[in-house]
């Protein structure tokens, strides 16, 4: 372990890796490239037992910003994600932290503001809209592309939130992360948003404060992902939907829940879902072995996706498409 530790700072900076060096030396770098108060802030890194070297950010941990604290920690043997994502945020001493992926990076120009959101709004959560990047670093879209927003009834934030907070582009207060609600929802690749579970207890005469802010903080990389999509929304998360049954109190909160239930089971099942999953090139018929009740309900659809991407069909509108949105004139 590397760590030298100062003051308590305002804001944790968590980022849990694995092979994924040159990455995470990326985001890094954002990080000792923002001009701002670093003395606040704190880099907690955890190295999931990797295999491939890191020379290359040991090497530049050292080069860190005068005032800065670093945290750098090797795990000892291979943690599960859940478990791994609980060791990086149960180092932060802030009271904020902020998780991101090793294949992200932040937009350096918009740290400061992230500390100053932190000074002067105090959220509970927030959540942030971020540039989607490829492998190279170029921009190919946004995450949320949705208006700021700011809420006060934390059933109204799920209601609204509770599938934009998968993607780990969020601050959040320290204390909500728990550990008893964290290692409620391992096996779901999604345990960090165990502060859901803290916010739908918390009692209607405690006022949170959840934002969307009005900037983009990241770019988050939608290249060389190591997990299977198909297990994330056919397994993991209709397993995450029932933890959180069992354990939210009935009412309101559980009320929500199954609202997101219906939502969710709506969208995986839709044809147009379906499609875009086998052209970006997961195998849709596996869901026959690892959702067969899922796929026994919708067996037709499965098939008639694979046929539109098979055959050429969806290709082709979508390049058609594209064509002619590029083809219409710009307004004046």
């Amino acid at each position: 372990m590397t760590s030298i530790l100062p003051a308590r700072p305002a804001l944790s900076l968590c980022i849990p890796t694995l092979n994924r060096c040159a990455y995470i030396c990326e985001a890094v770098q954002s990080i000792f490239e923002a001009d701002w108060d670093v003395a606040r802030v704190e880099l907690c890194i955890s190295n999931n037992a990797s295999e491939h070297d890191y020379a290359q950010l040991e090497q530049l941990l050292p080069q860190a910003p005068s005032g800065l604290t670093v945290t750098y920690i090797v795990q000892p043997q291979r943690l599960t994600a859940d478990e791994h994502m609980l060791a990086v945020a149960s180092i932060a001493r802030a009271g904020h932290v902020y998780l991101l992926g090793d294949d992200d990076r932040f937009l350096t120009e918009q740290l400061p503001r992230l500390l100053a959101l932190v000074d002067a709004q105090d959220p509970d959560l927030a959540i942030f809209d971020g540039h989607l990047i490829d492998a190279s670093g170029r921009t190919v879209g946004r995450l949320l592309d949705m208006p700021a927003r700011a809420f006060t009834d934390p059933i109204n934030a799920f209601d609204v939130l509770r599938d934009k907070c998968m993607f780990g582009a969020l601050l959040v207060r320290t204390s909500l992360l728990k550990q008893s609600h964290f290692k409620a929802l391992f096996g779901t690749s999604h345990a960090y948003c165990c502060f859901w579970f803290s916010l739908l207890e918390r009692s209607s005469s405690v006022p949170v404060r959840i934002l969307v802010p009005d900037f983009a903080l990241v770019g988050l990389r939608v290249a060389e992902k190591t997990y299977n999509a198909l297990d994330v929304y056919y397994r993991q998360i209709p397993y995450e939907i029932a933890v959180y049954r069992r354990h939210l109190q009935p009412g309101p909160a559980q009320h929500a829940n199954h609202r997101f239930e219906q939502r969710f089971e709506r969208k995986i099942a839709s044809l147009g879902f379906l499609v875009r999953m086998h052209f970006a090139g997961m195998p849709i018929g596996e869901l026959r072995n690892l959702a067969p009740h899922f796929h026994q309900r919708h067996a037709w659809k499965v098939r008639l996706a694979e046929f539109l991407v098979q055959s050429g069909i969806y290709p082709t509108a979508r390049a058609l498409i594209h064509r002619l949105r590029d083809k219409r004139p710009s307004r004046p």
